[in-house]
């Protein structure tokens, strides 16, 4: 290792490896004012060298981004994906990869060819909901105007803002033994009772069965991300669903289809609630004239 003076010192470079590096079997070095100053500037200059590249390292290594984000403001519009979206892990273009469980979309860096950050159902689809031209290394950071599709045009929205998100639980199951799904009755009556939590589980979410007709489940079909009314369990066939991949129905949100025994239709007033274990089941089940038509296949 070579130490080389500053200008003000007096000692050659060849009189420094000599005095602070003594040939083995010499005399003792001997230190001179002059070099004990220079290394002494050496050693305070290499502490603050290495100080400021681990802080470096430090920062790039604590900086990874916030893990969960919620993107809020817009009213009107895209209203079901203002919610909070969480690091699945996986990168896309050097950037994390968002998942909502509400709505089963991603949010991601790069859609298509489009470098910006978009809401879609597919992690890279060009097809997107949601997107905001900004290129920013975590999606905590955005600063650009959001931009909203209203299924014609995409509109700009100053009010939408995505912020870091203390993380919630997701699933709220050990506190809603019980779930009421309510609504219409005109197409589906018998299936618009209470369902209480069993201990089985279908695409990772808890399965509920039906108070009033044992033969009839609660479930989430994971394949279509859809919650079910059947009566097998896992599978798209009964006469009720929703597209929702919320952790338990009662965080489901509108619009529940019901089957008519011919088509599948929206019913807006149907909506899924959570209640009290020991609530006294009330309602009353009215058949419709010839019995509730069979169940549908989505």
């Amino acid at each position: 290792m070579t130490i080389v003076t500053t200008e003000d010192a007096t000692a050659t470079d060849l009189d420094l490896e000599t005095r602070v590096f003594p040939q083995i079997g010499t005399a003792k070095a001997v230190m001179s004012e002059t070099t004990t100053k220079v290394l002494a500037q050496y050693v305070e200059r290499t502490g603050f060298d290495q100080l400021q590249k681990t802080t470096k390292q430090q920062i790039l290594t604590t900086r990874k981004g916030c893990p969960t984000v919620v993107l809020y403001g817009s009213t009107t519009l895209q209203v079901s994906r203002m919610t909070s979206y969480k690091m699945t892990g996986d990168t896309r273009e050097g950037r994390p990869v968002y998942y909502s469980h509400a709505t089963c979309e991603f949010l991601y860096y790069k859609c298509g060819d489009y470098l910006k950050w978009c809401v879609g159902r597919w992690v890279g689809s060009k097809y997107r909901s949601i997107n905001v031209r900004d290129s920013h290394l975590y999606a905590d950071e955005i600063n650009e105007t959001f931009f909203l599709w209203d299924g014609r045009q995409w509109i700009g929205n100053t009010d939408v803002k995505i912020a870091c998100s203390v993380p919630q639980p997701e699933s709220n199951a050990k506190d809603c033994p019980r779930v009421r799904l309510q609504g219409d009755a005109t197409y589906q009556p018998s299936r618009m009772t209470t369902y209480t939590r069993t201990n089985q589980t279908s695409g990772g979410r808890p399965v509920y069965v039906s108070d009033t007709d044992s033969r009839d489940f609660l479930f989430f079909f994971g394949e279509r991300n859809q919650w079910w009314v059947g009566r097998t369990i896992g599978k798209d066939n009964g006469g009720a669903h929703i597209g929702d991949c919320a952790m338990t129905p009662d965080q489901t949100r509108p619009l529940w289809e019901l089957w008519d025994g011919g088509v599948w239709r929206f019913v807006p007033s149907v909506h899924a609630t959570c209640v009290g274990m020991y609530t006294v089941l009330k309602h009353v089940v009215t058949p419709r004239k010839g019995g509730p038509p069979p169940d549908g296949r989505f």
